[in-house]
């Protein structure tokens, strides 16, 4: 919201609301169990199309196959006959290197995203509880009074640990629903203060835990942006120096889109022989701080914690 008060740049706030709270362990295990992998003779860069400052991560367009397979016989296989109706040879071609690239991106590939979106629609559709099983709880935690021993002591622990922390932020929605034409981060704080927009505070809470910490080292801050925000986020850093970030502590990470769906089977929309994508979420952090090389980055250098602003 665009009437979020200000957090004080002295770490109170931010150390005793977010920090104690929202420390996450950063370890490669939190990443079990999935897919990551590319097809052979696919690659990603450290790129950036806009400015070659940052370290930015924008998936490089895939069209070999995952694992050589033929990609029109894993669509047939999938159910997903109705994308070449009516379509050229050279459609077909074309709409068959986009699903190559999708295959690419996706975490166990098309046939992982296919299949799991059968299963969340078929249990939906009959009513499957997904928590079923379990008993909701209320965890046991602890007030403080902000001044007390208590608290100071925390806040102590939380700035200490800042160090070795990196923050993540993500900024790929735009701010329509706020009746603001812009991207969010853009957004001005409040009235009063309408000079400073919500990414430079966050440039400020990183900059303060530094100058706390004896400006030991540069707290590194990864971005995810998507196709309407990509630009718009790098002028703004450009446009205002980074708000007193180094650029070498600063990766944008644009992430991926995801077939649309327009039925319970799972069957990808397409629209003039080209598949139908949609943004993938929120969500799409962890495993795109994974095969960017965020988190191995990070842990090389020290980093233990991670925290979502």
């Amino acid at each position: 919201s665009a009437k979020t008060p200000r957090m004080a740049v002295s770490m109170r706030n931010l150390v005793s609301s977010s920090f104690i709270l929202a420390l996450l362990p950063l370890c490669s295990a939190a990443f079990s169990g999935f897919d990551f992998s590319r097809p052979a003779g696919t690659s990603t860069s450290l790129r950036n199309s806009v400015s070659s400052k940052y370290s930015t991560f924008i998936p490089s367009p895939a069209l070999r196959l995952r694992g050589g397979e033929n990609m029109k016989a894993k669509l047939l296989e999938l159910g997903q006959d109705h994308l070449f109706e009516g379509l050229s040879p050279e459609q077909s071609e074309a709409l068959l290197s986009q699903a190559a690239m999708l295959d690419s991106q996706l975490p166990g590939g098309l046939s992982a995203y296919v299949t799991t979106a059968r299963k969340l629609l078929k249990d939906s559709k009959e009513g499957v509880n997904p928590f079923e099983g379990f008993s909701p709880s209320v965890p046991t935690g602890a007030k403080l009074e902000v001044g007390s021993e208590e608290f100071l002591s925390m806040e102590k622990i939380g700035i200490s640990a800042a160090n070795e922390a990196g923050f993540v932020l993500v900024a790929g929605g735009l701010g329509e629903r706020l009746g603001y034409t812009g991207i969010k981060v853009s957004l001005p704080l409040y009235l009063a203060e309408r000079q400073m927009c919500f990414l430079e505070l966050y440039a400020q809470h990183i900059l303060g835990l530094q100058a706390e910490n004896g400006n030991q080292r540069k707290i590194p801050l990864a971005i995810m942006t998507s196709d309407d925000t990509h630009e718009l986020t790098v002028k703004l850093l450009e446009e205002h120096g980074n708000f007193g970030l180094d650029e070498s502590q600063i990766t944008i990470m644009k992430q991926n889109k995801v077939p649309a769906l327009i039925d319970s089977e799972a069957r990808m929309s397409v629209k003039d022989g080209v598949i139908q994508t949609k943004p993938h979420g929120h969500g799409d952090v962890h495993t795109l701080m994974h095969q960017s090389g965020v988190v191995g980055k990070w842990a090389a250098a020290g980093v233990k914690w991670v925290v979502f602003f």
